[in-house]
């Protein structure tokens, strides 16, 4: 039933008559099951008859293994004659909650722990009854000592592990939340290029294990889950073995009968029973890569013994591209080739266009029959991939000439397409224009200007060609920055006469400059393009609104937001005079906008601005865009800035999954997104997944824009804060020292991200307890920032971070830095930047320190106020402010209002989780002086100082 299971449902019933020709009634049993899985979630009736047919099977196979048990209607619940309940089951610590499924070797279920020390879900396998033999049971300890050793993100981890009541092994491992890695492909309509690159996880989770000396022997799609925000998971060691030399893999323990591997993915050196090496998991992987290109499983899905010996050894494996365009017996979605198609979001002949040649060559190397033949290594087989997915040639196949210049037509596509368009423009231009200037005179001046515009564009590309010739080179190929640098000096002196023409060629050349990082040659270009637009476009002309448009994003990648809002604020105007409010140019630029008033902290009017822009770009461009996604990724990090981390996750993984299936590999707005829903997800618990996804943003990024570009520093920064957090402090700092040096070599000491990544520095010194280090960095961080426009949030996060450092030893200046916030920062709006509640408790406590009691009762009542209008009287934040007002109010002699304070912050002390308890103890500690006061007719307490933390609370943000 289990492995029919693995099938399509339109193969399974020729399977079951394959699987037991000779028995009716095994044959009706399990033709029941499958008929029962397909009614799953249609009801309870379909799990109550899958339960029972099962353990009618189980007595056919074991008769009087089980006992007899009550009806599971009438019992009150299902799988109840197996013993007991699963709500009933403990493993060590661990209660299950429910049973997840059930394997060859055992079975699995959800779990939780249950001995109060915290709170985790986890999966438990153990050995099935009746299967618990030595031999089985060896194995399953072998397991948990294999994924003992593992540690990779890609990776189900192994928590804990021990031997049940009945002698049973069991493994506690990580509990992973997601679809089977074809079905998540299917469900998604995951393109061919996306499936690759999701598979490349896999394949460094698998090259993690080789690393690690330990096959995995049993890779398949099933084995593999991916999580919503598109995260694999590599589970289920158990028939693993490690890479002695001394325990050598023998027939006897991949014997059929234990069935110790899934058939249509084993190689074939393992369904022979012979010794294995990494090339065994290379053919399984070619086998799964097969899979997920075509729907179909390379040498036919029979797992009867005979029928996968055969397969193995006499099946030409089919190559990708043809199985794309053949039908195939059967039902089910993956049936005619349309289907198959269509899940791959093409067309039969573009689906088997997409896969002729590279990917047809590596999946065939992959799956050869002879272990030496294939890729020596999973690392080999994921290069190749990598080379595929950039246009590069592959080492499965020899270099011929013409293979090697398709690849260079395909790598630079954009300049071969640029040239001969406009080749070919030029000649009919120049036709043309000769033409018209047989006709008249008039006509005649008139192509003679058309003409020397032709030949000064022919001569301006010809001129870049020339340079790039790799004998003029040098003998390599020039990079896009160094192609642009020539663009530009080619630019000097030419369309003098025509100031459109130079304005969009400027305009263009200067987003080139901005994409990669280099600021100062954007504003040159896009500065005096605009200045050429509109010198030579109508008033009102929609073309000056690209142009603003255009040097507005380059003034906010500058930091000069006012700037950046007025010069987007005309370019809509523009548009909207032009094009109405539903239109794609209208919604970039109410999405420009949105993200700018976010920035500056209103978030009221940037949800509004965030509302139209979707109205507008789904109206005109639909919800599957590009400009679509750049709005969901820009609301995500403004939900994320305003606290709501799971809206943000949501919108940062739907724009990345569109960017991801519409953008090329490598595309630096996808990366963006990346880096963004990777700290979203860090915020919410989940590091492992965040730092998988950040890294590999980061080595992207460096790869596709080079190490100095900003995207890929700032990316660096974000790193170095997720493993500041997690505790990998020597890493972090080193990152964080890298992202300074390479930002100020970037854009000097005073660019505002250089100077973000020096506080950040300061933030992870002074968790250290290095406050004089800690100390320097912010003191810089504040001086520069002071010298940036439109900078007062950082400064005034700045100020506090210092405010705190210093408040125990130097009072006076802790104040003089909070007092000076108050007078930059929305006392009522945290999104700031600065909470308005803690410093007005700072403030307070501060004060009351040096017992100036009245000015402590008013920042303290203030903040009090605040807090309980934010979160209402039970905050523990207001009880804890209760408590120092109560503290100084009793200084005073004041014992009745003291003990007022007092009687409204305890109870809600008490409740408080236990890293309150500090708040607690000194409420209680104040009660008892209080009534030690009483008792003496004392007016007033002899007080100890209230403690002044030097806390740093560093908010690690995605960057917009």
């Amino acid at each position: 039933f289990h492995r029919l299971l693995e099938l399509p449902a339109g193969e399974r019933a020729a399977a079951l008559e394959l699987a037991c020709p000779e028995d009716a009634e095994m044959r009706r049993q399990v033709a029941a099951m499958l008929a029962a899985d397909e009614g799953l979630g249609q009801g309870d009736a379909a799990e109550v008859a899958i339960v029972r047919t099962l353990e009618r099977l189980e007595d056919l196979v074991e008769p009087g293994a089980r006992r007899a048990a009550p009806d599971p209607e009438a019992s009150g619940g299902l799988g109840g004659p197996r013993g007991p309940e699963p709500s009933e089951l403990h493993f060590g610590p661990y209660r299950v909650l429910r049973t997840l499924g059930r394997g060859g070797m055992g079975t699995v279920y959800l779990a939780e722990r249950a001995d109060g020390q915290f709170r985790q879900r986890v999966a438990i396998k153990r050995i099935r009854a009746g299967l618990g033999d030595e031999h089985l049971s060896r194995r399953m300890r072998q397991e948990r000592q294999i994924l003992a050793t593992l540690e990779h993100p890609g990776i189900a981890r192994l928590i804990d592990g021990g031997v049940a009541a009945d002698g049973h092994p069991y493994f506690v491992m990580e509990y992973v939340e997601g679809l089977p890695l074809d079905a998540y492909c299917d469900r998604r309509r995951l393109p061919v290029r996306a499936r690759v690159e999701l598979f490349l996880h896999v394949c460094a989770a698998v090259h993690h294990a080789h690393q690690n000396l330990i096959l995995h022997r049993d890779l398949k799609p099933a084995n593999v889950l991916v999580t919503d925000e598109g995260s694999p998971k590599l589970l289920d060691f158990g028939i693993a073995k490690l890479l002695d030399a001394e325990s050598p893999v023998t027939r006897a323990e991949t014997a059929v009968g234990l069935r110790l591997l899934t058939p249509q993915f084993a190689s074939p050196e393992q369904v022979r029973g012979e010794v294995l090496g990494t090339a065994s998991d290379v053919y399984s992987l070619g086998v799964v890569l097969h899979q997920l290109l075509t729907g179909e499983l390379p040498a036919g899905s029979s797992d009867v013994e005979g029928e996968w010996r055969r397969a193995v050894d006499e099946i030409r494996v089919t190559r990708p591209s043809e199985v794309a365009l053949r039908e195939v017996e059967g039902q089910g979605p993956n049936a005619t080739m349309d289907e198959r198609a269509a899940l791959r979001g093409e067309r039969p002949e573009r689906l088997a266009r997409s896969l002729r040649g590279d990917l047809d060559t590596i999946v065939l190397t992959a799956l050869r029959r002879e272990p030496e033949r294939r890729y020596a290594s999973v690392e080999q087989l994921a290069e190749d991939l990598r080379r595929h997915l950039e246009q590069l040639p592959i080492r499965a196949r020899p270099e011929g000439v013409g293979y090697r210049v398709g690849k260079f037509i395909s790598r630079h596509r954009w300049l071969v397409a640029t040239v001969s368009t406009l080749l070919v423009t030029l000649v009919a231009g120049i036709v043309a224009t000769t033409w018209q200037a047989r006709r008249a005179d008039r006509a005649l001046q008139e192509a003679r200007r058309q003409q020397v515009r032709a030949e000064q564009a022919l001569d301006l590309m010809l001129g870049i060609i020339a340079q790039a010739n790799p004998t003029v080179a040098g003998g390599r190929e020039l990079t896009v920055r160094e192609v642009l640098d020539l663009y530009r000096k080619q630019m000097a002196g030419r369309f003098i006469d025509e100031p459109l023409d130079r304005a969009q060629l400027l305009d263009t050349l200067g987003r080139a400059y901005r994409s990669l990082g280099r600021l100062g040659e954007a504003e040159a270009a896009l500065e005096e393009a605009v200045d050429l637009y509109r010198l030579s476009l109508e008033p009102g002309d929609p073309i000056l609104g690209d142009g603003l448009e255009h040097l507005a994003e380059l003034r906010y990648a500058q930091g000069r937001l006012e700037v950046a809002e007025a010069l987007q604020t005309e370019a809509l105007a523009l548009r909207m005079r032009a094009f109405g409010e539903l239109d794609v140019r209208v919604g970039e630029s109410l999405n420009d906008l949105a993200t700018l008033a976010g920035e500056q902290g209103d978030s009221a009017l940037a949800i509004e601005l965030f509302d139209r822009s979707f109205a507008a770009l789904r109206a005109s461009v639909g919800e599957q865009h590009p400009e679509f996604a750049r709005a969901l990724a820009n609301r995500g990090v403004l939900a994320f800035q305003s606290g709501d981390p799971e809206q943000a996750r949501r919108l940062l993984s739907e724009a990345l999954g569109i960017r991801r299936q519409r953008l090329v590999d490598g595309d630096p707005a996808t990366l963006s997104t990346a880096t963004n829903l990777a700290a979203v997800l860090e915020s919410m618990g989940r590091g492992d997944e965040a730092e998988v996804l950040m890294r590999e943003s980061l080595r992207k990024q460096v790869d596709v824009l080079g190490e100095d570009h900003p995207l890929a520093i700032g990316s660096l920064n974000n790193l170095a804060a997720l493993l500041a957090r997690r505790g990998v402090a020597d890493e972090a700092e080193k990152l964080y020292r890298l992202a300074v040096e390479r930002h100020r070599a970037y854009a000097g000491p005073d660019y505002s991200a250089a100077v973000l990544s020096l506080r950040n520095l300061g933030d992870l010194l002074a968790r250290q307890g290095r406050r004089p280090e800690a100390e320097a960095n912010y003191r810089e961080a504040l001086e520069r920032f002071r010298r940036i426009p439109s900078a007062d949030r950082k400064v005034a996060a700045t100020a506090v971070r210092l405010a705190n450092l210093v408040a125990t030893e130097r009072p006076s200046e802790a104040e003089a830095l909070y007092l000076e916030v108050l007078t930059m920062a929305d006392v009522n709006d945290p999104s700031q930047g600065v909470d308005p509640v803690d410093l007005r408790f700072r403030l307070g406590r501060l004060t009351l320190a040096q017992e100036r009691f009245a000015e402590a009762e008013l920042w303290l009542g203030e903040g009090l106020e605040l807090e309980r209008e934010r979160h209402g009287a039970d905050s523990v934040e207001a009880a804890k402010i209760a408590v120092a007002l109560a503290r100084s109010l009793a200084s005073r002699g004041l014992v009745d209002a003291a003990k007022q304070k007092l009687g409204e912050a305890l109870p809600i002390l008490r409740a408080a989780p236990g890293p309150e308890a500090p708040a607690l103890l000194e409420a209680r500690a104040l009660a008892r002086s209080i009534s030690d006061a009483d008792a003496q007719g004392s007016v007033g307490i002899k007080r100890a100082k209230p403690p002044v933390s030097p806390e740093v609370e560093p908010m690690a943000r995605p960057a917009g």
